[in-house]
């Protein structure tokens, strides 16, 4: 599960100009982990994720499952963080 942030550019038009042509969204992440045996390993995921003008398309293509569980897990971090707040 990824959460993502769109920045603001209004101050920037021509950076929203290019971004209007754009047909897809490309997202890099890296994960550094240790195998059993100790070795050091980078696993590099690349994502093109087409856009679109049709606000509801997206939903249509959600794992509810993972954004259900996503959900509670962060509901439930974050009400251990906060239990010492009463």
């Amino acid at each position: 599960m990824y959460e993502l942030e769109r920045e603001n550019d209004s101050d920037k038009p021509e950076k929203r100009r290019l971004m209007l042509d754009q047909k897809h969204m490309f997202v890099q992440s890296a994960l550094l982990y240790s195998t059993s045996e100790g070795e050091r390993r980078i696993r590099v995921h690349n994502a093109a994720i087409p856009l679109t003008n049709i606000p509801n398309l997206p939903f249509d293509y959600l794992d509810t499952s993972a954004l259900a569980l996503f959900w509670a897990r962060l509901a439930i971090s974050r009400s251990t963080i906060n239990q010492g707040n009463f």
